[in-house]
């Protein structure tokens, strides 16, 4: 798969594979007479003329070999401590054939029974087999990503790159799962290594373990960040909810349901060939989310916006603009924006200064942090795990299923929650309203460096809304997940019928208010 641009010193992934290209891991020593799993992310393979990319875990008892023999072939020898140095020995082999293209997940699994199972993107294969194989004596002295022989005889000419590296205690996976792209240390975590945290020659061990390893020529760059089937998306969620210990979807006091949404990459922005891209979608850039948050599953409903009107007794001004024509309208107001509403109608005529104000109140009352969410969450959220136009593919023709947009609305918004959702459960991310994101807009694109959590240009009259509308044309390219709205002002008082939100609930307890900028 195709790198991105290396326009930032911060790097993403390892690349190794070439002659003497290796990542020592001196105080990686396992018992693989325990139960252990091995699991690391695979961006790129280039396997030239027969080489191989060996990955060693060496232990006391046993060593674990893992090879790529070709662009397809991925195998375990598991070799048995050796009485006689580079003579066969009888040895497991685990192979697996037809790897996928493109990053790829693999996890490698063992117990104390000689039960070996390997995973590759979360999905169970591999034959094990009896093997005969003799191994050099070097294989043993020690844990290596790379190739174990010594530089004047390392022959390795097949460089891959690699992402993050976990190993565990115990069998972590024995039915399907979905690949977490990345993952914070527990009890069971031996080791694990961040290539996104990379410097120097050092490759840093995040689980507190000081398994620090040790760079030998292998390079930093940027790889790319893995995309997500729906299916994928979900287990992903269902994961993170798992190793955080909390659930997929929370309710609060005011009938909000909000979905979680896991940390994680991904690639924001649209590309050059992308039907209906604007160039301020533009040039994409990786983006880290480094920490999983809730997002409201629904727009903020009339409602739940009542709710916050009356307990603050908080004056809603009149007037604003209606229409895909944004004609002006002296009347207009949240109570009557131009359509017959119910409480389940998501909340409209709603400035960004309101819905700052409604997080702030809601921050009090749950004694929770709300706020609005940053316009790469926004994204990240919406995407799941996908880069094609929409979060279900490039055909604008399902957008109907999903979506109420100017095509189809009839001249006003439906109640929240009608249509299907995105694979992380959000409803009516795409279209009913557009909706508020803290972030200024300076109304340029974006600077194409990579970014951790970023807010934002820091200059800017106006605040950003995505997701389009019900007055948005869904077969003109308004309504995707990379569409950004520069047609009008949108100022922080700005007051339109097609305007909404939806809220980011933190995972910390914080009764302080929300924090945008100002």
């Amino acid at each position: 798969m195709k790198e991105l641009a290396d326009n930032t010193d911060r790097p993403t992934a390892l690349r190794l594979g070439l002659p003497r290209d290796r990542v020592v891991l001196p105080g990686l020593k396992l018992d693989l007479t325990l139960p252990g799993t091995l699991e690391f992310w695979l961006y790129n393979r280039e396997l030239k003329g027969g080489g191989e990319i060996p990955i060693t875990l060496t232990g006391p008892n046993q060593t674990l070999y893992l090879q790529f023999h070709d662009q397809n072939a991925f195998q375990v020898v598991i070799v048995p401590k050796l009485l006689a140095p580079d003579q066969a020995s009888a040895c497991k082999l685990l192979q697996y054939r037809d790897l996928p293209p493109g990053p790829i997940h693999l996890a490698v699994c063992w117990s104390p029974q000689g039960d070996y199972r390997l995973f590759v993107n979360g999905r169970p294969g591999g034959k094990l087999m009896d093997y005969t194989q003799a191994f050099p004596a070097e294989y043993l002295k020690q844990s290596v990503l790379g190739d174990q022989l010594s530089p004047e005889t390392a022959r390795n000419d097949s460089p891959m790159t690699v992402g993050e590296v976990r190993v565990s205690k115990g069998v972590r996976y024995d039915k399907d799962f979905s690949p977490v792209a990345r993952h914070t240390p527990d009890k069971d975590t031996l080791a694990l290594y961040h290539c996104d945290e990379g410097q120097g020659d050092k490759l840093t061990d995040s689980s507190g373990n000081n398994r620090h390893g040790k760079i030998t020529g292998a390079k930093w760059v940027r790889g790319v960040p893995p995309v997500l089937t729906s299916e994928q998306a979900k287990q992903q969620q269902t994961a993170a909810t798992k190793a955080l210990g909390v659930p997929v979807q929370i309710e609060n006091s005011i009938n909000m349901k909000l979905n979680l949404i896991p940390a994680g990459r991904f690639v924001m922005g649209s590309p050059a060939n992308e039907p209906g891209r604007r160039d301020i979608e533009g040039p994409r850039y990786e983006v880290a989310i480094s920490k999983p948050y809730y997002l409201g599953a629904h727009e903020v409903t009339v409602g739940q916006f009542r709710a916050f009107v009356e307990a603050t007794k908080r004056e809603m001004k009149k007037g604003g603009v209606t229409g895909a024509g944004l004609q002006p309208q002296a009347n207009l107001h949240w109570l009557d924006p131009g359509w017959v509403q119910e409480d389940t109608h998501p909340a409209t005529c709603v400035t960004w200064v309101d819905a700052v104000a409604f997080c702030e109140w809601l921050s009090v009352e749950e004694k929770k942090r709300y706020r609005l969410p940053t316009e790469a969450e926004w994204e990240y959220a919406c995407r799941a795990g996908s880069e094609s136009r929409f979060f279900f593919g490039d055909d604008d023709r399902l957008l109907d299923e999903y979506a109420n947009h100017g095509d189809i609305s009839g001249g006003k918004p439906r109640p929240v929650g009608l249509l299907k959702p995105n694979p992380w459960g959000l409803f009516d991310i795409y279209g009913n309203v557009w909706e508020w994101c803290s972030d200024r807009f300076d109304g340029k694109g974006y600077s194409g460096e990579a970014a951790t959590d970023p807010q934002g240009p820091e200059q800017g009259a106006n605040r950003m809304i995505r997701g389009g509308g019900w007055t948005s044309l869904g077969r003109g390219g308004f309504v995707r997940s990379a569409y950004r709205y520069d047609y009008n002002a949108t100022p922080p008082e700005w007051r339109f019928n097609g305007v909404g939100f939806r809220v980011v609930c933190e995972l910390r307890t914080d009764s302080a208010g929300a924090e945008p900028k100002k």
